[in-house]
């Protein structure tokens, strides 16, 4: 009986795996097969300012107050103790707490993008920025609605229910993207793309409400919504809001300083190769996103190390493996972009290519770390790489140009795994000797290895790699 509880576990990690990757593969796939034709259909220009307008609306993460994460927490946890009352309570506020923050930031469209339009911070031309301030502000409103939508989602992923969050997830993005292509399809400009996906999104979410008390009939989303919850909730929600404020502003600062040190232009052909480097980066962490719910709720701290060691293990051939790959595989974006395009981006996408290894180690010491109550660690990672990147940033643009970004990227990233692997080791780990230098050298070798021309030296450095990465797979059979 014990076993055949443990195999339908191990299928349900599986499945819920192969869902969370395909969530996340559905939308870089649609991304890849619509971005020539919104170049097309919009120019460069316009396609740089839509990069631009989803940054900034990313940006309003300041407003989002870490629900997802929350509810998937506590969900989890309160489902470990068979305490449904409880689950159905968090939910409910995290909820209706998300939609009064979804409020304020509805407050805030109105006024907002005016001020960004007429500041002079971004290098928009007279002729789009009426388009940018309308599609900034229905953009913002859209953002607002979507993270009240993740918490729905969270519902199910608290349960170990990927699978049904992602199919609710692929439906949405499906809708979304054909309201999108559409509009362009059809003449409209950038505002009306907007416009059309957030009334899109209006009908679907109610959709998926009616949906998820249909299946839990004592679930009320309002009358569930408990005062004293939002003392718990927020013992762990500060934690996750100020890291979704400090990661959203490092994660979205290369574009801003890009839109007011060049033009939207220049913007585009990076944004072109960052959508490649972030899509590929999603599949591979969503491949392991279940480890969060399931460090939540483990006991066996043991058993959470092994989890570590195996994963990050195979995280690093998988990412090393996809980036050589596609390095060599220049065809494949020759037939996805045309040739003026993919002359002006193929360079920066194989520097950001090489930079996939070194941020997949980060991937799962961030889960567990956050899993296991040590948030407040995430939060001091991301405000230590965010004043790198940002210093980096700035100096290496005067001296390489778009290079100089990348490079920041590397930098940074290179600092978040020595100091992840720092918390992993003293903090979460503290009575097990971890060894982890290999794990933080392999990425920086394998960069050195794709990056050198030189024969022999090329064949020295995989051999120090295979070393590398062979003596990290061993501290696994140790433990």
């Amino acid at each position: 009986m014990i076993s055949k509880i443990k195999h339908l576990k191990h299928n349900q990690n599986i499945k819920n795996a192969l869902y969370s990757v395909l969530d996340t593969l559905f939308l870089p796939l649609v991304m890849i097969l619509i971005t020539p034709l919104l170049i097309k259909y919009l120019g460069m220009e316009q396609y740089g300012m839509w990069m631009l307008i989803n940054s900034l609306i990313v940006a309003m993460s300041i407003l989002n107050i870490g629900g997802v994460d929350t509810a998937i927490k506590y969900i989890s946890y309160y489902r470990g103790n068979n305490d449904i009352q409880s689950v159905n309570e968090i939910f409910s506020t995290v909820f209706v707490t998300q939609l009064f923050f979804a409020f304020v930031v509805a407050v805030v469209s109105f006024f907002l993008p005016h001020l960004m339009v007429n500041s002079g911070l971004f290098n928009i031309s007279d002729s789009n920025k009426i388009i940018f301030e309308i599609s900034l502000q229905f953009g913002i409103l859209f953002f607002s609605l979507k993270l009240s939508e993740q918490v729905v989602f969270a519902y199910f992923k608290g349960f170990e229910r990927f699978d049904i969050s992602s199919i609710f997830s692929i439906f949405s993005k499906t809708i979304m993207m054909l309201i999108q292509l559409l509009t362009a399809l059809n003449g409209g400009k950038l505002n009306n793309i907007f416009i059309n996906s957030f009334i899109g999104l209006c009908i679907l979410i109610v959709f998926e409400i009616f949906y998820i008390k249909k299946i839990n009939k004592d679930l009320r989303f309002f009358i569930n919504f408990k005062l004293h919850r939002i003392r718990e909730i927020f013992h762990f929600a500060k934690w996750s809001w100020i890291i979704s404020i400090v990661g959203t502003i490092s994660g979205q600062i290369d574009k801003w300083l890009l839109a007011g040190l060049a033009n939207m232009t220049i913007l585009g052909y990076y944004s072109i190769a960052l959508l490649v480097f972030r899509n590929i980066h999603s599949i591979i962490a969503s491949s392991v996103g279940w480890i969060f719910p399931k460090v939540s709720k483990e006991k066996n701290e043991y058993k959470i190390l092994k989890y570590y060691f195996i994963l990050e293990g195979i995280l690093l051939f998988a990412s090393m493996f996809i980036s050589a790959v596609l390095l060599n595989l220049d065809v494949v974006f020759l037939l996805w972009l045309k040739q003026k395009v993919y002359d002006n981006s193929i360079e920066y996408i194989h520097n950001i290519l090489l930079l996939l290894p070194l941020y997949s180690v980060g991937i799962i010491p961030f889960f567990v770390v956050k899993g296991r109550g040590f948030i407040k660690y995430n939060f001091y990672s991301d405000v230590f790489t965010f004043i790198i990147r940002v210093v980096s940033m700035y100096l290496l643009y005067k001296i390489y140009g778009l290079n100089g970004i990348i490079i920041a990227l590397g930098i940074s990233g290179f600092f978040l795994i020595i100091y992840l692997s720092y918390i992993m080791k003293k903090k979460v780990f503290p009575r097990y000797n971890l060894k982890l230098t290999s794990i933080i050298m392999v990425p920086i070798v394998y960069i050195v290895l794709m990056l050198t021309s030189i024969i022999y030296l090329k064949i020295a450095l995989f051999i120090l790699l295979m070393y590398l990465y062979f003596d990290f797979l061993k501290m696994i059979k140790e433990y």
